[in-house]
């Protein structure tokens, strides 16, 4: 079954899969809004977008947007842990959750300093 709307929640579950990433961000990867108090670095995962393609016969696939924003209050941790993202989920294929994710894509990234915080906004499409 096709649950597109989900995407944030398979998101966080092939981030977290990742030993490599959670030894630099342990279990703070979060839907939508980091808990109030979480120390650095951490992730969040943000839906962006669902544009369904459709065929005479009804739906035939959806591209999901979805942002993966991390933050470090170290700017060479907030670049190493963006390149952990992106090798995990450029060109994903699989399923998560009996979902089936057809190829995820990276389509940009941006960065900036906030409140003395280095963040690295990280963009990507999924077609599912």
């Amino acid at each position: 079954m096709k649950n597109s709307i989900l995407i944030t929640k398979y998101i966080v579950d092939l981030l977290e899969a990742n030993t490599q990433l959670t030894n630099y961000v342990g279990n703070k990867i979060y839907p939508i809004d980091a808990k109030q108090g979480t120390t650095f670095p951490f992730i969040v995962i943000r839906r962006t977008n669902i544009s369904a393609e459709y065929s005479k016969d009804g739906r035939t696939k959806d591209t999901v947007g979805f942002s993966v924003i991390i933050v470090s209050d170290s700017y060479e941790d907030s670049v190493n842990i963006a390149q952990l993202v992106r090798e995990t989920l450029e060109l994903y294929r699989g399923e998560v959750d009996a979902t089936k994710i057809f190829y995820i894509t990276f389509t940009g990234i941006t960065e900036d300093l906030y409140n003395n915080a280095f963040v690295q906004q990280m963009n990507f499409n999924a077609i599912m």
